[in-house]
């Protein structure tokens, strides 16, 4: 989600939000609403305008910036920050079909080695 502050002068900043629980803790800090957007054909608000003291607007934006990163999780395989789609999930996108693939070629060697069987034989030809 998208978290944006900017200066209107005199102390005084804006916060344009699409996370909903930033745009419930500005409401929750007393920032003054300025702005909500709607879709043509959705339901609700999908983003939120804020004005107020510049103090107030920063905290909100640690607040959110805090959320975000405690949703994200490290990869197992390259180190990268990434949104995991379950609980289970490990990988990013990137690595999960290299890590996908490694698993196949150790779980069809195991099963080739169980069974004795060392190499493919020569294909059948009709």
């Amino acid at each position: 989600m998208s978290v944006h502050v900017w200066s209107l002068g005199s102390g005084t900043c804006a916060l344009y939000t699409e996370d909903p629980e930033a745009a419930k803790a500005a409401r929750q800090a007393k920032l003054r609403p300025m702005a909500a957007y709607y879709r043509l054909k959705g339901k609700g608000a999908f983003a939120w305008q804020f004005a107020g003291p510049e103090e107030k607007v920063k905290e909100v934006l640690r607040k959110a910036k805090k959320q975000v990163k405690s949703e994200q999780r490290e990869c197992a395989g390259c180190g990268e920050f990434f949104a995991p789609r379950s609980k289970r999930q490990k990988f990013c996108s990137k690595c999960r079909q290299e890590v996908k693939r490694e698993a196949t070629r150790k779980r069809v060697a195991r099963w080739r080695r169980e069974r004795g069987v060392d190499q493919i034989g020569p294909i059948a030809q009709f």
